[in-house]
């Protein structure tokens, strides 16, 4: 265990605050907590980098406090699929997360635009022409 150790201690002073217990600890093959036993001597104490930066996210390496990926490669992931509708009032093309598409018959890209919409035309003839014109 001593070889650890020694190895340990190499690597922490030859590239101070570059890992951190964690990162120590899978290099090493032993848990993070004997990695902190072996550095709370006095002199290796502060060449280990804090845990709050422990992990990177695995996409952009950012670092993060934990897990594999930071909140916005998460979402490019996992996050709600984005769709491009076009304003029934004004033509403009804008973006909306696709669940929402779903739950509207008629789309708009402000409030402005729903409320001019509903002024000109009205809402209950809005739906007689989406559902006449399919």
């Amino acid at each position: 265990m001593s070889e650890v150790r020694d190895s340990l201690a190499q690597i922490v002073k030859a590239e101070p605050k570059k890992y951190s217990q964690a990162e120590l600890g899978r290099i090493f093959s032993v848990s993070r907590q004997r990695v902190h036993e072996i550095v709370k001597v006095p002199d290796l104490r502060h060449l280990v980098r804090p845990k709050q930066w422990s992990f990177h996210c695995v996409d952009c390496g950012k670092p993060i406090h934990g897990g594999t990926r930071c909140r916005q490669c998460w979402l490019k992931i996992w996050g709600a699929k984005r769709v491009t509708l076009s304003c029934d009032f004004c033509g403009k093309q804008f973006e909306r997360k696709e669940s929402e598409a779903r739950r509207h018959i008629l789309h708009f890209c402000s409030t402005s635009c729903r409320y001019d919409y509903a002024r000109h035309y009205g809402f209950g003839k809005a739906r007689e022409l989406v559902t006449a014109n399919p």
